[in-house]
């Protein structure tokens, strides 16, 4: 399908809702403030839902939550630099943290941000166990039904979450 075919669509509302897979916000840098993913904004009064899998959800709070840790590892690795070549003294290097971090950790910052997105969007996140008969992905598993299969890391992944979720 054609973008503006899609859009034409969307416009004289026959596309009910939109999704989106984790690997979408992987590839917009996870940014959701701003780009593509700032664009799911436009449906916020529409009668086009953008919704999510919770999965989706928590895989795209890890994967922010991480990337949020690494920047901060890394503005600490410049900061004890500058106070080397640039001859900072602790109290302002403590002065910068504090500005940047406020003694927020990253999970915060990163719910904080996820909620907001949620506000600006009306995204709605669909839970698995309101949809999701769990003897029927346990046959799925055994018979070797989509999305399961008979060997390989689809095979070996399913038996750990349910017995950890179990």
């Amino acid at each position: 399908m054609e973008l503006e075919e899609l859009k034409s669509l969307i416009r004289k509302g026959k596309i009910g809702a939109i999704t989106l897979d984790t690997s979408v916000f992987d590839a917009q840098g996870l940014r959701l403030e701003s780009g593509l993913i700032k664009q799911l904004e436009q449906f916020r009064d529409s009668s086009t839902k953008v919704i999510i899998s919770e999965i989706v959800k928590e895989e795209v709070l890890s994967h922010i939550t991480e990337k949020t840790k690494n920047a901060q590892r890394e503005l600490e690795k410049s900061l004890k630099q500058a106070k080397d070549y640039w001859q900072l003294e602790n109290r302002e290097i403590e002065n910068i943290k504090k500005l940047v971090f406020d003694r927020r950790d990253a999970q915060e910052i990163t719910l904080e941000r996820f909620s907001k997105f949620i506000d600006t969007t009306s995204l709605e996140v669909i839970e698995a166990q309101n949809y999701l008969i769990v003897s029927d992905l346990i046959q799925k598993y055994f018979q070797a039904k989509p999305p399961f299969s008979e060997s390989g890391k689809k095979k070996s992944e399913f038996p750990d979450a349910i017995a950890l979720k179990g």
